[in-house]
């Protein structure tokens, strides 16, 4: 929903150095009209196939935009307290609301327990032992998933693989075969597995892995399958995207016969491409290009070694040149590449990163003493704030004063 019009960026019907001009920079922009066409994108993979679609609130959980996802009907992947708390309040219902995490303490555990979610996903033995203990406690059911390492390393960054054997995330084979065997609860009822086998995927062939790997788990037919997500969004601007035909081909009729529902968690593939952040030249030099936006604002690049498209918001058609372009970050990663291939702006214009609704503001930082950004959603014609720029105040004084 980004598209230039006589040289100059728009999101939706809005143009962008409009957007600059009333709330500065830098300033997260985001799309409507994309967020709802990937919803609808992802609900006709399913169909009439009983499944949950879990929009996974850590890549992106501003309220506003949480709204939207929830009330096309989707539900909350949470990992935290804060997370499944934001979703309650925000109206999703507990049944779509689901728990995962590898860290989760005692009183996140009771709070999910007394909210009556859909499901804790476990992700060891001592923490199934601990929602139990909870359970029996507070006299009340509870249903769990285990998440389950199924050991699978698909085409991706190391550092968003999940379910390698070496990874943190889930329980491993042995231990699950033995929980399947031997727990007994009578509060605890174990009514799901939960694979997430990392993220920014595009073939559907390491899913299939994944479920074969732990299908011989189930004894019976489990209530529901969370397959997690990481289906893969374009950030190259080279039009790739996950292969869903293979997915509703081959994926979803097997775990059909493993299980009642599909549970999925998408995050990204939602909310990735229904944004850019736009930020102001500060400062050019030799082949580098300094901006107002730094790794505090957006972090993927520094953390991953990501590469997000970078534009200029208004062509004046001058002659393009490979430039890098770095933020004000005292830090040599505070770069978000090298060789964009950007008509060399003036001081005081604008660029455009591409493609940074997901993982953006939720990793955001203060980083620096710098404030963090404020976001606008556009809606057709119309835009508005839907967070505030962080003051500046609010950043040097959070702590305790004497």
């Amino acid at each position: 929903m980004f598209e230039y019009r006589d040289g100059i960026l728009y999101c939706e019907d809005v143009p962008v150095p409009e957007i600059a001009r009333k709330y500065g920079t830098p300033v997260y922009v985001y799309s409507r009209r994309e967020i709802e066409r990937r919803i609808s994108k992802l609900k006709s993979v399913f169909g009439d196939v009983p499944h949950l679609i879990a929009y996974s609130l850590k890549a992106n959980n501003n309220p506003i935009l949480l709204k939207i996802i929830k009330d096309a009907g989707l539900g909350a992947d949470t990992v935290s307290v804060g997370e499944v708390k934001l979703a309650l309040d925000l109206g999703f219902e507990p049944e779509k609301i689901v728990f995962a995490g590898v860290g989760k303490r005692r009183y996140e555990l009771e709070f999910a327990i007394e909210k009556g979610i859909k499901s804790i996903n476990v992700e060891s033995y001592e923490e199934l032992l601990l929602i139990d203990e909870i359970a029996k406690a507070l006299s009340r059911p509870v249903a769990v998933a285990l998440r389950v390492n199924p050991d699978v390393a698909p085409k991706t960054i190391d550092k968003i693989a999940t379910a390698k054997k070496t990874s943190k995330f889930g329980i491993d084979m042995e231990t699950a075969r033995h929980i399947f065997s031997n727990f007994k609860s009578g509060y605890v009822q174990i009514r799901g597995l939960h694979v997430h086998i990392g993220s920014q995927i595009f073939e559907y062939e390491p899913y299939i892995e994944a479920v074969e790997k732990v299908a011989p788990l189930v004894n019976g037919k489990l209530e529901f399958f969370d397959v997690g997500g990481g289906f893969g969004v374009d950030y190259e601007g080279d039009g790739r995207e996950f292969d869903f035909e293979g997915f509703k081909k081959y994926v979803v009729p097997r775990i059909l016969e493993l299980a009642d529902e599909v549970v999925t968690e998408p995050g990204r593939f939602i909310i990735a491409k229904s944004s850019i952040l736009v930020t102001e030249v500060l400062y050019r030099k030799p082949h580098f290009i300094i901006v107002d936006a730094g790794m505090n604002d957006f972090s993927r690049p520094a953390y991953y070694g990501a590469r997000h498209r970078i534009v200029n918001v208004t062509l004046k058609g001058r002659k393009k040149e490979a430039v890098g372009v770095g933020g004000p970050v005292c830090e040599s990663t505070d770069v978000f590449g090298k060789d964009f291939e950007l008509e060399i702006p003036d001081r005081g214009e604008l660029l455009a990163i591409m493609d940074t609704g997901a993982y953006g503001m939720s990793m955001a930082s203060n980083y620096n003493a710098r404030p963090r950004p404020a976001e606008v959603l556009c809606e057709g014609k119309s835009y508005r704030l839907i967070r505030h720029r962080e003051p500046l105040e609010d950043v040097l004084w959070r702590g305790v004063q004497e």
